[in-house]
């Protein structure tokens, strides 16, 4: 079954010029159910109310089902996390549930727990939070989990590189 994302020109700045970025979370298939496919398709216009000087891009992207795949798991229905690393800076972007405690705990395969943070909630939602990853953190394989009100809401398995 194919799922769409799509914009209107309401939802756009008219008139604006650059760059503009979308983002959008997506729950991967709890069982392994084969190739997933994303395709993408985009209008570069100039806005002179022709089709002079517009372009049309479209691409897509197959990922395989493998038993080696990135996994995440969540204990929320609604819980979507984003973990993106620069040097040694993590931002989690994560869907927070209460507002209670919360804390990001990274853990090595044997499930010793190598770094924690706890941060502070401002609301139910979705939140960012960033932070320098400790010098004990060398490139590998960690669990990232998301604890809120004392439950796991996310574990994911991310790769970090140095």
């Amino acid at each position: 079954d194919r799922e769409y994302i799509t914009y209107t020109y309401n939802s756009t700045l008219a008139k604006q010029s650059g760059k503009t970025n979308w983002e959008f979370y997506w729950t991967a298939p709890t069982l392994n159910s084969g190739e997933v496919n994303f395709y993408l398709g985009t209008v570069s216009a100039n806005n002179d109310g022709t089709d002079k000087g517009d372009f049309t891009y479209k691409t897509n992207l197959k990922i395989a089902a493998t038993t080696n795949s990135s996994a995440a798991v969540f204990k929320n229905r609604h819980a979507r996390t984003s973990i993106r690393q620069d040097g040694r800076v993590l931002s989690v972007a994560t869907f927070i549930p209460n507002l209670t405690e919360t804390t990001i705990i990274i853990r090595d395969f044997k499930g010793n727990i190598i770094d924690n943070h706890t941060v502070p909630i401002k609301k139910v939602g979705y939140e960012k939070y960033m932070f320098e990853l400790s010098n004990k953190i060398t490139t590998g394989y960690y669990l990232i989990s998301i604890e809120n009100g004392g439950e796991i809401i996310s574990t994911s398995k991310t790769l970090l590189t140095f």
